[in-house]
């Protein structure tokens, strides 16, 4: 089903797009983009000896994106190749990376048009983003949501999903229907959206609701206001029941034994749970007169396990690493532990971003801290132009905690990417 709907939404402004006059359209681009990136990934094998090899990841990507348009018509595609030379293939015998990948990713593929004077029209892959937050967005219902590691996309890690939205305004408040796939956590359903954004004074707040085929209702909103020269604030919620996360089955309940091959823990235990799933985010940033930001959030994810939930998860992580079974059924079951484990795994965070100037170069430094635990993920990012078309930047992250802390138990202990943009 999400195949079909994929192949509707990618043809779909193609098959618009004929019969127009082409002497008379207005042609925009092809802006082009080429950017190789370098990576490194190196790996904390304590807890997950069994799965995790002690050798240095490293993997690469290349990019080439274009974007313009014709007349109604709007693109932005990218064609992405990547290389991953992963120990982690031949340790243990686990095939957990390919080798090399290409395919084709979409930002924009669309028919945009008016109907009428106070009315517009959306058919396509839209990259839609509505939610002011930075770190964590809880209303990036479209396509896959940014967050603090993907916000400033280079290598298209996100892809927009196929949509039909029709917008309207009256007076002031621009109202929206929209149709579009649910990519969150891969579930690939239906969702329609219907939403309200105004403004008053210096604020801009949107209200929205929500009714997916598989989650059913939730709703939501977000503001962002300008206070002074500096001083922005802003906040964004949604509320949901039931979440469509993968989960370990084994730590919701606590139980302790090792499974067979097939007889995965890991499934989306709660797509149909009845609590109340909260997803939060408030903050703000102040620019300096020099140009420096600092940005900071405190953030909620209903979605992510609760402490008492973490507890049990690292109880059956030790079960097994530490109970007398075969080497096989150890890396097995680690293997299935280790897969549950995202970038954040618990419920809340703080967020906070200090940037230096000017636009042409930044050097920034941010860090991801559990307030459970205390374990942190600190980033140093930086980019330099060089003239109009070539950029060069890079980041290192590195994880630290204890040993059954959230940042400190996963499996990577730093990460390193470097790279080069060309504009054309």
């Amino acid at each position: 089903m999400r195949e079909a709907r994929g192949i509707v939404g990618f043809l779909a402004p193609l098959a618009l797009l004929v019969g127009a006059d082409g002497a008379s359209a207005q042609v925009r681009g092809p802006d082009c983009v080429a950017t190789a990136e370098a990576r490194a990934t190196e790996p904390r094998s304590t807890t997950f000896a069994d799965v995790v090899s002690d050798d240095t990841d490293y993997s690469g990507v290349f990019v080439l994106s274009c974007a313009g348009g014709l007349e109604a018509f709007d693109y932005d595609l990218g064609v992405r190749v990547t290389a991953d030379e992963n120990p982690n293939r031949r340790h243990r015998g686990l095939d957990l990376n390919d080798d090399l990948g290409l395919d084709l990713r979409i930002r924009d593929l669309k028919i945009a048009t008016d109907v009428g004077s106070e009315s517009y029209l959306i058919f396509g892959y839209h990259a839609l983003n509505t939610d002011p937050s930075y770190a964590f967005q809880p209303i990036g219902l479209f396509g896959d949501s940014a967050d603090y590691s993907t916000f400033l996309d280079r290598t298209f890690e996100r892809e927009s999903s196929p949509m039909a939205r029709f917008e309207h305004y009256f007076g002031d408040v621009l109202a929206a229907a929209t149709l579009s796939e649910n990519r969150r956590h891969d579930l690939g359903s239906l969702q329609f959206v219907t939403s309200a954004a105004f403004s008053v004074g210096n604020t801009d707040a949107q209200l929205l609701y929500r009714y997916d085929e598989e989650l059913g209702s939730g709703a939501g909103g977000a503001f962002s206001t300008v206070i002074g020269e500096g001083l922005q604030l802003h906040g964004s919620a949604f509320v949901q029941r039931g979440s469509a996360r993968r989960y370990h089955a084994d730590a919701i309940s606590g139980t302790l034994r090792f499974r067979t091959a097939d007889d995965s823990p890991i499934g989306r235990h709660r797509l149909d749970a009845d609590d109340l799933v909260l997803r939060a985010v408030i903050g703000g940033h102040y620019t300096f007169r020099s140009g420096h930001n600092l940005l900071v959030e405190l953030i909620h994810d209903g979605e992510g396990m609760s402490d008492a939930e973490w507890g049990r998860y690292v109880d059956v992580v030790d079960f097994h690493r530490n109970a007398p079974a075969p080497a096989v059924a150890r890396a097995g079951n680690l293997g299935f532990d280790a897969s549950v484990l995202g970038s954040a795994n618990m419920q809340n965070y703080a967020f906070a971003r200090y940037s230096l100037g000017p636009r042409a170069s930044n050097l920034s430094l941010s860090a991801l801290v559990n307030l459970s635990d205390g374990s942190t993920r600190l980033t140093v990012d930086a980019f330099r132009e060089i003239g109009d078309s070539v950029e060069i930047y890079g980041n290192v992250s590195m994880n630290s905690g204890c040993r059954t802390c959230d940042f400190g138990l996963l499996p990577e202990r730093y990460s390193a990417n470097l790279g080069l943009s060309l504009r054309f």
